[in-house]
């Protein structure tokens, strides 16, 4: 009988790759869309009460206050509005402003 010779043998197979999944980007994706839209929420809101903030400070005013012209502008002393007053509180407030100011002088 003839001997059968024994062979050791070792071999790496392939390796398979591992793709990660999407549903990090997803949820990545979906906290940014989210995130945008509070901020627009936000700044609507924010918009809102700046311009009745504004309003409000321009119905408080008196009339003696609102028909005091300045000589150098010719437009009423208080129209610049209080200091630190944003930018739609400010333009609110010069509106509503100039229109009383139409309405004190007729």
């Amino acid at each position: 009988m003839a001997v059968i010779r024994e062979k050791k043998q070792f071999a790496i197979g392939p390796i398979g790759i591992a793709r990660s999944s999407s549903a990090g980007q997803i949820i990545g994706e979906q906290v940014a869309r989210s995130a945008n839209q509070a901020q627009q929420y936000f700044f609507r809101r924010a918009v809102e009460d700046a311009q009745q903030a504004g309003v409000e400070s321009a119905q408080a005013l008196e009339a003696s206050e609102i028909t005091a012209l300045d000589p150098d502008t010719g437009r009423p002393k208080s129209y610049d509005g209080p200091k630190g007053m944003g930018r739609y509180a400010l333009k609110a407030y010069q509106k509503v402003l100039l229109s009383r100011f139409e309405q004190e002088i007729a």
